[in-house]
């Protein structure tokens, strides 16, 4: 009976008269919110462009445009991990729209997924085989991630395929940065001032950076620093700009600030691998080698490729006396780069330290194979040899060190010390070898440029001793 009931109630309530079944509602358009939307976002307000695309995306879930847009909002606001999701929605509708990849291409580049972002432009360059802005912005990625020659190919492509003058500017900008990399600071000063002439359809912080790092050329590292500090937080090349900001503070000598510059840098773009690099440089000038191993480990991190990286590293570990770890990193450095001269010249140190001299010798010769003015490789074989015995092959290197500056006895020279070491160094091959006339003259000069080398001293009164020596003989001879 219950039953029965229950199912009376249920057939009265579906057949009472005039109930009406339920309507859905009649979807909402969503372009009004999608239209105000892109107003909010020209105009900046990117809160709001993202709450009316938001607004717009309810009413249609599948408008892939709206996506795209609210990416592009939250990537201004630096949200670059919704940014991300955004984009990979609306590519899930349009899966070549170059709008969306070079957006997020952007945001993962920002976020520190270089490679992420670096295959986004390349689906761009698939299908736009001269799109300047995938070429400019993987130039970007492969600058951050220290990969300068193919961040050179990059920029000079954007040359090739465009007309625009704010991206000319910009890549002859970094092109710049990668020249002085190189150390072609010609090259690398005509493109600053090429940047600068060129950065004149929407001003940004080309030209500032490129003044202040024409100024560092010239070390006028205050004015550089001037320069820099013009550069707004808003715009892009903040970071590049605080980076060469952090550079002039170091070759000035105010290395903390420079630190503390790099520490910014790095809060703005984790991933940003060149300024880990200058941070671990920073650390190491400072003695402070385990910070400066903790940097070059991000380096390697974000660019297992790094030769450079390795060698630095190397540096740091041997001067904690760490001889096998220096000489893991440095072997490692000159696989990848077989012409990198401080990479054997450093792990010939490290050999040395073990008393393996017949590697330190070999290696020492290809750092100066590949490097031929490399006056610190030629020094460190020459008291290698000395310490060996073989005086002949010393002598040879130190004066091969004397040779490649001939200003060495002007006391302005800062390397003058280093020069007054080598006298002293090649003044006692001589000695060994007889030679004492030679000796005597290199004595001499070392104690001009550095009066307190002691060794040199001991040079001259050891060869007084044999003047007088000599003479004493001659006189005894004679009667």
């Amino acid at each position: 009976m219950k039953k029965m009931k229950t199912l009376l109630a249920l057939s009265a309530f579906v057949f009472l008269p005039g109930a009406a079944l339920p309507q859905s509602k009649p979807a909402l358009d969503p372009m009004p919110s999608f239209v105000k939307g892109t107003e909010l976002y020209d105009a900046g307000q990117y809160d709001q462009a993202v709450a009316a695309f938001s607004e717009a995306l309810k009413s249609d879930s599948n408008l892939a445009v709206a996506y795209t847009y609210r990416g592009m909002a939250y990537y201004a606001q630096k949200a670059y991990r919704e940014a991300i999701a955004d984009c990979t929605k609306a590519l899930e509708f349009t899966p070549g729209d170059t709008p969306t990849l070079l957006t997020r291409g952007n945001a993962y580049r920002n976020n520190g997924e270089h490679n992420r972002a670096i295959a986004d432009y390349l689906r761009i360059l698939q299908t736009r085989p001269n799109h300047s802005e995938a070429f400019y912005n993987r130039g970007i990625a492969h600058y951050f991630k220290g990969e300068t020659d193919q961040a050179m190919t990059e920029f000079a492509e954007v040359l090739k395929a465009s007309d625009a003058l704010d991206l000319h500017a910009g890549a002859l900008l970094y092109l710049g940065f990668l020249y002085d990399v190189k150390g072609d600071s010609a090259q690398a000063a005509e493109d600053y001032a090429e940047a600068v002439r060129l950065d004149i359809a929407k001003p940004s912080g080309v030209t500032p950076i490129s003044l202040g790092r024409q100024a560092a050329q010239k070390g006028d590292y205050e004015e550089a620093v001037q320069q820099y500090q013009t550069v707004s937080q808003s715009d892009p090349l903040y970071a590049v700009a605080l980076n060469y900001r952090a550079h002039a503070y170091l070759a000035g000598g105010k290395t903390d600030l420079a630190i503390a510059d790099y520490k910014e840098v790095l809060g703005l773009s984790p991933a940003y691998a060149t300024a880990w690099s200058d941070l671990g440089f920073a650390y190491y000038s400072l003695g402070r080698y385990e910070e400066a191993i903790r940097a070059y480990n991000e380096v390697l991190r974000l660019n297992p490729g790094s030769g450079a990286a390795f060698n630095n590293r190397g540096f740091a570990y041997f001067n904690q006396g760490d001889y096998d770890r220096a000489i893991a990193d440095y072997t490692e450095a000159v696989r990848i780069e077989p012409s990198l001269a401080p990479g054997y010249y450093g792990r010939a140190g490290a050999y040395a330290k073990k008393e393996n001299f017949s590697q330190a010798l070999t290696d020492y010769g290809k750092a100066v194979q590949y490097d031929p003015a490399y006056a610190a490789a030629f020094f460190s074989r020459a008291e290698l040899y000395s310490k060996n015995g073989d005086f002949e092959e010393a002598e040879a290197d130190y004066s091969a060190v004397l040779d490649m500056d001939e200003t060495y006895s002007d006391e302005k020279n800062e390397k003058r010390y280093f020069y007054a070491s080598t006298l002293k160094g090649r003044g006692n091959a001589r000695f060994q070898l007889g030679c004492y006339d030679e000796a005597k003259a290199d004595f001499e000069t070392a104690l001009n440029l550095n009066p307190a080398l002691l060794d040199a001293y001991k040079g001259l009164e050891r060869i007084a001793d044999i003047e007088a020596q000599g003479v004493e003989d001659e006189a005894e001879v004679q009667q």
